[in-house]
């Protein structure tokens, strides 16, 4: 007689809101795992550097043209 083995996490019954809390938490852990290691690079200044120079109300008319 085979054991049937359950695993109540991992069940077919679990709550939605679970499993998306679940997904939510490892998706913000791979996103932001490295983030320490990112920095700007001297092809990000050629993109970046207008925007910081720019108003608010200048990067969203920028962004609406686009």
């Amino acid at each position: 007689m085979k054991r049937k083995i359950e695993i109540p996490f991992f069940s077919i019954k679990s709550s939605p809101l679970i499993i998306y809390g679940l997904l939510g938490i490892v998706v913000w852990i791979a996103h932001f795992l490295f983030f320490q290691s990112f920095g700007l690079y001297e092809d990000d200044w050629a993109f970046t550097g207008n925007a910081m120079n720019n108003s608010l109300s200048q990067n969203i008319e920028g962004v609406m043209i686009r």
